[in-house]
């Protein structure tokens, strides 16, 4: 017999029949039906964390055709989850999601922000580890040089309770 290919989009449940007539001019015919099954729609909220942080990705449930997920771990059905390891750089995470049997899969990046770099001056001079003082001495000033990502609202949380980015030390004898 010849082979004929046929091409059809299958976007519903589609029947098809087929009908033979052999040589001996007998007929019969069958039917087979393709069941045409959506594939899910998902979409991972993965927020950003600061280094060294562990990342949280989560499902929006409501927006959601899945009936399960499969995280990086291999565990499933929660709508969240959290990495067991924290971040050090930029990496994606594999998310699967399934419904009746098809499954995508989406890799998921986890924006990665850097911590804030701190320098100290004292008396306005660039100072690394330890800056060595007479007890009476003058006051110092030391100040802290904060670089960071996003500088807006920076905290400044001193051991000794102050909260601005320079604090007024005098030295005492001991």
């Amino acid at each position: 017999g010849s082979n004929k290919t046929i091409k059809y989009t299958l976007d519903k449940t589609t029947k098809f029949r087929l009908d033979v007539v052999d040589n001996n001019k007998c007929k019969n015919f069958d039917t087979i039906e393709i069941v045409a099954k959506d594939y899910p729609i998902f979409a991972v909220n993965a927020p950003a964390v600061c280094y060294d942080k562990y990342p949280t990705l989560s499902v929006d449930k409501n927006n959601s055709t899945a009936d399960y997920y499969i995280w990086p771990d291999g565990t499933n059905n929660n709508s969240s989850w959290t990495a067991s390891t924290s971040l050090k750089e930029e990496i994606s995470y594999k998310v699967t999601a399934s419904k009746n049997g098809c499954t995508v899969e989406k890799n998921v990046k986890v924006p990665l922000f850097n911590l804030p770099k701190i320098s100290f001056e004292v008396n306005g001079k660039a100072v690394t580890g330890n800056y060595e003082v007479c007890s009476n001495d003058n006051q110092l000033s030391i100040e802290a040089k904060v670089s960071s990502d996003n500088l807006q609202n920076v905290q400044y949380n001193w051991e000794q309770g102050t909260t601005t980015s320079e604090i007024l030390v005098t030295p005492t004898d001991k």
